[in-house]
C-alpha cells in the first residue's frame, strides 16, 4: 500500500486526522493559525485519490473545521478556507470526480455532495454567515458557485442525472 502525505502545520494547536484505505491515495495539508484553532479530517477509501487542504484561521474566535471523505477511484479533492470559525463537509462517491472550494470569510456552513462519476464542483466564495447545501447525484454533472459578498445567505441545489450543467454567479464583482 503506498500512502503518500505530507503535512506543514504551524501552530501546536492544529489538528489533522488521516485514514487512507487503498493504493497510492495522497494528501497535502498545511495548517496555520493566528489566534484560532484549526481541524481536518480526511478519510480516502480506494485507490488514486488525491486531497490538497490549506486552512488559515485569522484573528478572531472559533476554530475552521474541513471534514472529507472520497469513497471510490481517482476522485481530486481541493480545498482552502480563510477566516474563522468556517465548517465544511464534503463527500464524493464514486470514480473521478473532482471538487474544488476555496471559501474567504467568517462562520460559513458548507455541505456539498457529490454521488456518481465524472462529476464536478467548483465553489469560489468570499463573504460571512452563508449556508450551503450542494447535492450532486449521477455522471458528468458539474455546478459552478462563486458568490462574493452577496445577500444570499441561505442556499440549497440538488442536481441529479447525466450531463447537467449549473453556474451560479452572484455578489459584488468589479467590473
Amino acid at each position: 500500500m503506498a500512502v503518500f502525505l505530507n503535512f506543514e502545520i504551524h501552530s501546536q494547536s492544529n489538528e489533522a486526522y488521516i485514514e487512507q484505505v487503498g493504493y497510492g491515495n495522497t494528501a497535502e495539508i498545511f495548517q496555520e493559525k493566528h489566534t484560532s484553532d484549526n481541524f481536518i479530517y480526511l478519510s480516502q477509501i480506494g485507490d488514486l485519490n488525491k486531497a490538497v487542504l490549506s486552512q488559515q484561521a485569522s484573528v478572531g474566535l472559533g476554530q475552521n473545521t474541513l471534514e472529507l471523505y472520497q469513497i471510490g477511484l481517482s476522485n481530486m479533492l481541493i480545498a482552502s478556507q480563510i477566516g474563522f470559525g468556517n465548517y465544511s463537509s464534503v463527500t464524493q462517491s464514486g470514480n473521478d470526480n473532482f471538487y474544488e472550494l476555496t471559501l474567504t470569510g467568517n462562520y460559513n456552513d458548507l455541505t456539498a455532495l457529490q454521488s456518481g462519476s465524472g462529476n464536478t464542483i467548483i465553489q469560489e466564495l468570499s463573504g460571512s454567515s452563508y449556508k450551503i447545501d450542494i447535492k450532486q447525484l449521477g455522471n458528468e454533472n458539474s455546478i459552478i458557485h462563486i458568490d462574493s459578498y452577496s445577500s444570499i445567505l441561505q442556499m440549497s441545489i440538488i442536481q441529479s442525472g447525466t450531463g447537467a450543467r449549473l453556474m451560479l454567479v452572484n455578489g459584488l464583482y468589479p467590473k
